[in-house]
């Protein structure tokens, strides 16, 4: 008996020695300060800000089928994938969702939003590489609309529109501050000297209101090339005579393409530079950009050159 009664206060005393074991372990446990709960930075804010914008212009398209918002769903849908998508804390939790709005707005309300937001975004965000998706977001949405209205608003639109319908007063030439090399300049200068010199030499052969225009975008194309080479340091490469590329500017349809690959390599310049610049730099060069996409639109091509991030993807040959 006195042998059992050993054993139980041995049990007893092994089993209090746990107890106080194990409460001094959660002690210890409850002393340590938890880990921090991660917070989001400001990038990836802003990051899912814009990405929040894209998803109601992706709604808005889908509830649409169609109609309105045909062209624009796929062109949302690849934004928000290159977004990776709305951010939620807890993907897997129990929670009841909000309920959705009854009726999304309209993709032309959604888009003006979008654009709003993304403007923001690229000229506050310190993060270079979200600024350029910005930047390209934006413009994607603006080549949309001049791709739809290019026949009505003519090719010499001169800015790139703003969603409060006015327009911006940046021009087409880079300031003082630019961030764009001399030589960089000198080329866009060569460029445009190229473009006047071939609407010229069209103008030549035509008549009437196709001469009339053929000059006006040689003017142009000349007021732009001598602004930009007035605006670099480096050396003037422009000539009196440039190759028309092995066309005959007398058969109108050989005439018209070349048009088109003139102003669509203009576009496709200025595009990239745009969404990689930054401060002042941004403003003419979204300018130029959109004029240039205008003009290849109203000479009937440059759907490639709408793609859902123009500048950051390589358009279609």
């Amino acid at each position: 008996m006195a042998g059992r009664r050993r054993a139980q206060r041995v049990i007893v005393a092994t089993v209090m020695c746990g107890a106080l074991v194990t409460a001094a372990g959660c002690g210890l446990r409850m002393e340590t300060e938890p880990s921090p709960f991660p917070v989001a930075d400001q990038t990836t804010l802003a990051r899912d800000d814009l990405a929040t914008a894209v998803a109601t212009v992706v709604t808005a398209a889908t509830v649409r089928g169609n109609g309105e918002g045909t062209s624009a769903a796929p062109i949302a849908t690849a934004q928000l994938e290159a977004l990776g998508g709305v951010y939620i804390a807890y993907p897997n939790a129990d929670a009841t969702p909000e309920p959705s709005p009854v009726s999304p707005p309209s993709v032309a309300t959604a888009i003006t939003a979008l654009r709003n937001t993304a403007r923001e975004i690229a000229t506050q965000t310190s993060d270079a590489n979200l600024a350029s998706l910005a930047t390209s977001i934006d413009l994607a949405w603006a080549l949309v609309g001049a791709g739809d209205n290019a026949a009505a608003d003519g090719w010499l639109s001169e800015a790139l529109p703003l969603p409060d319908g006015t327009t911006s007063v940046a021009g087409f030439v880079p300031t003082l501050t630019t961030d764009l090399s001399p030589e960089v300049v000198a080329e866009l200068a060569l460029m445009h000297d190229h473009a006047r010199f071939v609407y010229e030499t069209a103008a030549a052969q035509l008549f009437a209101h196709e001469r009339d225009e053929a000059l006006e975008r040689s003017r142009a194309h000349g007021e732009r090339s001598d602004a930009l080479q007035a605006a670099t340091t480096a050396p003037d490469e422009r000539t009196t005579l440039y190759q028309l590329r092995g066309v005959s500017v007398a058969d109108a349809d050989a005439r018209n393409a070349l048009f088109i690959s003139i102003e669509h390599d203009l576009a496709l310049r200025y595009t990239v530079l745009a969404v990689t610049a930054t401060g002042s730099d941004r403003d003419w060069l979204l300018n130029a950009a959109y004029a240039s996409s205008m003009a290849v639109f109203t000479l009937g091509a440059g759907d490639d050159l709408i793609t859902a991030l123009p500048g950051l993807t390589v358009p279609s040959p």
